[in-house]
């Protein structure tokens, strides 16, 4: 996907192209879905989103954290509900 250019909402990197690399749903104990996910990578290889569910954001709990590939590095790597990817990039 590549962001808008004209408003980078979550902080998002602006003006070049970010990778999907996979698609999660986040399940409750019951099984219910919490959330479903899209797991992205920055090309520039940090972090800069800070919104639902970014690295550090407190929605992680053990249990998520387990059911995806999660690290909390400024490694460019990072995941965003789907209704915010399609609102956050113009084009993908």
């Amino acid at each position: 996907g590549c962001d808008t250019g004209s408003s980078t909402p979550y902080d998002l990197a602006e003006g070049h192209a970010h990778s999907v690399l996979s698609y999660h749903v986040i399940k409750s104990t019951t099984g219910a879905t919490v959330a479903k996910l899209l797991r992205i990578r920055n090309p520039w290889a940090s972090d800069s989103y800070t919104g639902p569910w970014y690295d550090s954001d407190s929605r992680w709990t053990t249990a998520y954290k387990a059911q995806v590939p999660y690290t909390n590095s400024n490694d460019g790597y990072f995941f965003i509900p789907v209704g915010d990817f399609v609102n956050s990039f113009s084009y993908f």
